[in-house]
């Protein structure tokens, strides 16, 4: 144990990458070992034990309290060799010190402030890595010498001492993933917690313990009078009352005064009802009334719900990547599964291609000037004419289709292929266009050497310039962006304010598609004919060769396209 503790303590000192997931991988282990190998950096053995160990070791107590206090006092002292000190020996107390330095945060010595802050950055910055690895082990590691309520019950002390380490992804995840029949006291214990991020992971923990019948005794939550609260609860058993559930999210979810929850309200009753409305976006509910009205005019018209509407919208959720479709130069299309060999292959002479919701694809067929939604088979269920070299096309959950044409114009069109909207931004040589959640739309403006976000309106809100012709773009539900560069071969993340947070040169490659799942980046290289595989701090995990004749575009089949 006193091992555990030296390793802890010189944490701070070690070169830390970035983990983070959304969702259990489960196609390959290679999720878990990449944890393992954390471990296996500081000198701990790789396993659940030893991860226990070191989470309770972080935990605060009385002593270390009292000398943090101390050495927080003399972040203030008049000399400045114990100012540096006291600094250092509070970055090597880790998450022992983040409890009692966030509240020397609001100090009203200036000193004390910058110190603390500084202690603070430093300690996320070398503790982070090490304790989302233990964290993700308690969650993946299958091994039976500690059970998931021991492990749940180790996350419920120490999660309200690690929020400073931005680990609540990790956290609500691994809270979900444990919990089952056997551990149903420790959920309706966790409920009462204090801790505001943690009782919103056992709420979405509990269809993992409750039968749909038994998940009616919470229907309280369903309209709890916190509107973060109410509507977890409905993302994660809304189908235990429907009514109820469709009715919050109409009557009083998507007026929020909180953008983020009218956002996220809106995306939920689209998948459900499978209706936009020709609104893309709430963006305010004084400014907004017309579309709130067509809502409230839809719940009218349907006062009756079952569960089989949550149920066939969570049977179209985005899963991990199970398979790629593969555009083989304008010859044919090839699909793949997760381990690159191949499963179908229809001669088709298309540019790009989707695999859609009731597996269907949509084709972008550039040299015909062409969009068409197909079976398997190659038969015409749908068709767009007349575009101009298209590039990109989405199929949006209204049967819509969203058309990136290569003279710069987004355009939508209907099941009949009607145009009902377009967006003209100055594009020059566009290759991606994506729908996002609040309704805009993401263009990676080639030709312009620029990211581009545009409202319904057409109107430009938010751009990235300075890139080498990015050729595919993908925006995280944390308004982050993933982008790749076609020529060049860098894979990047930006901030939602557009800012870097790094970019990674693939050497010697050909970059086309980039897309996100399970805290993994799938990028499509097509020179080397493989999709390489990175963590979220931008390092390479994994490559999965294909075994492709050639090689013009790829897209990443999911669980939702069956």
């Amino acid at each position: 144990m006193r091992r555990i503790v030296l390793l802890v303590l010189s944490l701070a000192a070690l070169l830390a990458f970035s983990l983070s997931a959304e969702n259990n991988f489960g196609e390959d282990s290679f999720e878990l070992d990449l944890y393992y190998d954390v471990f296996e950096q500081y000198g701990l053995e790789p396993n659940v034990l030893v991860a226990n160990s070191l989470l309770i070791e972080l935990l605060p107590d009385e002593t270390s309290n009292s000398e943090i206090e101390d050495l927080i006092e003399q972040l203030s002292s008049a000399r400045y060799a114990q100012r540096e000190a006291a600094e250092e020996a509070l970055i090597t107390r880790g998450t022992k010190a983040l409890g009692l330095l966030a509240n020397a945060v609001e100090s009203g010595d200036t000193e004390t402030r910058m110190r603390s802050q500084r202690c603070i950055a430093a300690i996320q910055n070398g503790f982070g890595n090490i304790v989302h690895a233990a964290i993700q082990i308690f969650r993946l590691d299958p091994a039976a010498s500690l059970s998931s309520r021991q492990r749940l019950e180790t996350l419920c002390k120490v999660s309200e001492h690690l929020n400073g380490l931005g680990a609540g992804t990790e956290m609500a995840l691994a809270i979900q993933d444990l919990a089952d029949s056997k551990v149903k006291d420790v959920i309706l214990s966790g409920l009462k917690t204090e801790n505001r991020q943690l009782r919103l992971a056992f709420i979405s923990a509990l269809p993992k313990c409750f039968s749909q019948s038994e998940l009616k005794q919470f229907g309280n939550l369903i309209v709890d009078a916190d509107e973060e609260v109410s509507l977890v609860a409905i993302e994660a058993f809304g189908e235990s009352t429907p009514d109820v559930s469709i009715k919050r999210l109409v009557n009083v979810l998507i007026r929020s005064d909180a953008l983020d929850i009218r956002r996220r309200s809106l995306e939920l009753l689209r998948g459900l009802s499978r209706n936009y409305f020709g609104v893309q976006a709430i963006e305010s509910p004084n400014t907004q009334v017309a579309a709130i009205k067509k809502w409230d005019d839809w719940l009218k018209a349907n006062q009756i719900f079952d569960a089989r509407i949550f149920k066939d919208y969570r049977k179209s959720s985005q899963f991990s990547p199970i398979g790629f479709l593969v555009s083989n130069n304008g010859s044919a299309l090839t699909e793949f599964d997760v381990h690159g060999n191949e499963k179908w292959k229809l001669n088709l002479p298309v540019y790009d291609a989707r695999i859609c919701v009731g597996d269907r694809i949509l084709v972008t067929e550039r040299n015909l000037n062409q969009v068409r939604l197909i079976d398997r088979k190659g038969r015409t269920i749908q068709k767009i004419t007349n575009l101009n070299s298209p590039a990109d096309a989405e199929l949006l959950p209204n049967n819509h289709v969203i058309v990136m044409q290569g003279n710069g114009v987004v355009s939508e069109h209907d099941s009949f292929g009607k145009e009902v909207n377009r967006i003209e931004g100055a594009m020059k040589t566009p290759f991606d266009v994506d729908r996002l959640r609040n309704g805009n739309t993401l263009v990676a403006d080639s030709g312009n050497d620029r990211i581009a976000e545009f409202n319904a309106k057409g109107e430009l809100v938010w751009e990235k310039t300075g890139l080498a012709f990015p050729n595919n773009v993908f925006r995280l539900r944390d308004g982050r962006t993933l982008y790749t560069t076609y020529t060049s071969g860098l894979v990047g993340l930006l901030t939602p304010e557009g800012e870097n947070v790094w970019e990674v040169d693939i050497e010697n490659s050909t970059l086309y598609s980039v897309h996100y799942a399970a805290g993994k980046i799938f990028v499509a290289d097509g020179r080397n004919k493989r999709v390489v595989v990175l963590n979220m701090g931008g390092q390479q995990v994994k490559e999965i060769p294909l075994k492709v004749g050639s090689f013009c575009d790829i897209s990443f089949v999911t669980r939702s396209a069956k």
